[in-house]
């Protein structure tokens, strides 16, 4: 199964509100292993599994705000704009 049919049938089976609240969820486990690595007590694996799980429903986040062009636009621009900012030194 394509990677992208999983966040689809994930989508449908639990439906956008559950989805949309675990995006959060997983954000907030993220941003809380995050504060436990400054205080060293995590672990770069730690970080990385629960960047993982974000990045999971950041893709079902897409599926389910589903606009491509705008995606791609926005991250252009972006990227654009921190490149601008690396260049300046800001």
């Amino acid at each position: 199964m394509e990677e992208k049919q999983i966040y689809e049938k994930a989508v449908r089976l639990w439906g956008k509100q559950i989805q949309t609240d675990m995006m959060i969820e997983e954000v907030s486990e993220l941003t809380k292993i995050i504060l436990k690595e400054r205080r060293g007590k995590a672990f770069i694996a730690e970080i990385i599994e629960e960047m993982v799980d974000c990045q999971i429903m950041i893709n079902q986040m897409r599926v389910i705000y589903d606009d491509e062009p705008m995606w791609n636009r926005i991250m252009a621009h972006k990227l654009s704009r921190l490149q601008q900012m690396i260049e300046r030194g800001v």
